[in-house]
């Protein structure tokens, strides 16, 4: 049911998803990446919709959860080729 709603959502308003693989972000103050976890290629490849890969630096010092904290500066985003089409993929 949630996988139809999305592929309504993209394909009728344009929405992108924004999904975090690892589940959540890590809070620790130095880089560190989480497992991956299955659920957002799950999602993308039922709703037929590619996955293009952004990396998000680590924003540690502009954002320190544990402390309640946020900070100005500049956070690193950067998309990566290449796009991966899901249409007619299985999990």
């Amino acid at each position: 049911m949630l996988t139809i709603i999305v592929r309504q959502l993209i394909f009728t308003i344009q929405q992108s998803v924004f999904v975090f693989p690892e589940g959540t972000r890590s809070y620790f103050s130095k880089a560190d990446l989480l497992p991956f976890k299955r659920g957002a290629f799950h999602l993308a490849i039922q709703a037929g919709v590619p996955i293009v890969p952004i990396v998000v630096g680590n924003y540690s010092h502009v954002l320190q959860v544990q402390a309640m904290s946020f900070e100005s500066g500049t956070i690193d985003i950067r998309g990566i080729p290449p796009r991966l089409y899901t249409c007619g993929a299985s999990n």
